[in-house]
């Protein structure tokens, strides 16, 4: 979870000038080690960790025991906006 926390508060800082009502949607998507993955994705009127949160627990749910390649949290936006930017784990991520 702390690796959850740590990229929620970097997502936030980096969207800090974003009016609240342009967020549309929060999601998380999980790739496992078989190259399934699964998503989750709920509409939101901010961006709160206490939702982003909700969704992990619920799509940990789905994992049934395999392993994780990789985590994505997403973001979407009512409008059109230049996308920034942000660097996790020494990789930039759009």
């Amino acid at each position: 979870m702390n690796f959850i926390t740590s990229c929620f508060f970097r997502i936030q800082r980096n969207w800090a000038d974003t009016p609240l009502h342009e967020f549309k949607k929060l999601g998380i998507k999980l790739k496992f080690e078989d190259f399934n993955q699964t998503t989750i994705e709920r509409t939101t009127d901010g961006l709160e960790f206490e939702r982003f949160r909700e969704l992990l627990h619920q799509v940990w749910a789905r994992r049934n025991e395999r392993n994780i390649r990789l985590i994505g949290l997403n973001v979407h936006f009512s409008k059109q906006k230049n996308y920034k930017s942000v660097k996790f784990m020494g990789i930039n991520v759009v």
